[in-house]
């Protein structure tokens, strides 16, 4: 008898173990450090992101971001939208589910103070990270001064390269935003072209694996939450939150608000056309006109259609 009963309640565990609720499944992302991303983190502060539902795999160049998302160590990574068209045109199958920020002078062009404007860096020696932004933002100011790529020389660097280097004068302007860019501006380095004279070209967005969307629905509108709800703290109450922040950027309190500064959050209103299908002013029509700047220059193999890199919103 005793035998019987244990049997039945060995049973009895087996299947209220199998009808139990399936683990918590950990949506991985990965970041470099940039202010456009600091609402993620501020988030993971103050405890609106659940750990078990979110990792925050932190990297110090978007180059290791997109090395470890290739290499299958990531779910989800934050990025530009130039680097996301990247990813896609080589073959990986993601979607656009949030658009993070938008670069208003955050990024920059800094020059030596020799250097006396932009258009003399002809002949110049430009350090810049060696991803699909830096090449973008290159070509951009080439088409800008309607020169050629012959005409500068480009030395690739890491962005936690570009302080140094800069401060060293092995290079003579670079390509870079903050940290290193207050940085190197409060060091003397002059800002010759910023991201506000290409208005709406640079955005960051959070881009998931399409195969993965089904399984971390929950995890995304979730994260989606958080993100509204951090950005609306650091933009009413800014001045609570500098320490935290700078606990990642390290510019010091008195400096890291002020990186907001060339930076616009676009609300959930705003996401929500700016991943619209049907928004004639959505990221599906500037990222096809962006894709196509891209393969003019030879930044991706193919000319691409950018309409499904995008989640539909309801």
């Amino acid at each position: 008898m005793s035998f019987l009963i244990r049997s039945l309640v060995m049973l009895v565990c087996v299947l209220m173990t199998a009808c139990s609720e399936a683990p918590t499944q950990t949506l991985r992302i990965g970041t470099n450090v940039w202010p456009g991303y600091e609402p993620l983190y501020l988030a993971r502060e103050l405890g609106y992101l659940k750990g078990e539902e979110v990792r925050l795999v932190e990297y110090t160049s978007t180059s290791q971001v997109l090395k470890a998302y290739r290499n299958g160590l990531l779910d989800s990574a934050a990025l530009t939208l130039d680097e996301a068209i990247s990813l896609y045109d080589s073959g990986e199958d993601i979607r656009v589910v949030l658009a993070m920020d938008v670069s208003n002078g955050a990024d920059a062009l800094l020059g030596q103070t020799s250097i006396e404007s932009l258009q003399d860096i002809k002949g110049k020696r430009i350090g810049v990270e060696h991803t699909a932004l830096g090449a973008y933002f290159i070509a951009r100011i080439v088409e800008f001064l309607d020169l050629d790529k012959k005409d500068i020389t480009i030395v690739s660097l890491e962005v936690n390269q570009h302080e140094r280097a800069f401060k060293e004068k092995k290079i003579d302007a670079v390509v870079t935003f903050d940290p290193p860019r207050s940085k190197i501006i409060e060091g003397g380095g002059k800002v010759l072209f910023d991201s506000s004279q290409i208005p709406g070209e640079i955005v960051d967005v959070l881009i998931v694996r399409a195969e993965k969307l089904e399984m971390f629905e929950s995890n995304i509108d979730n994260l989606k939450w958080a993100w509204f709800k951090a950005v609306k703290n650091i933009q009413n109450t800014p001045e609570k939150f500098a320490s935290v922040i700078d606990k990642r950027m390290r510019v010091g309190e008195e400096t890291v608000m002020s990186v907001f500064d060339g930076l616009a959050f676009p609300d959930k209103g705003e996401n929500d056309m700016l991943l619209s299908r049907t928004a004639n002013k959505g990221l599906r029509v500037s990222s096809q006109k962006m894709a196509e700047i891209m393969y003019e220059n030879s930044l991706i193999s193919k000319q691409i259609d950018t309409v499904n890199l995008f989640l539909d919103q309801e």
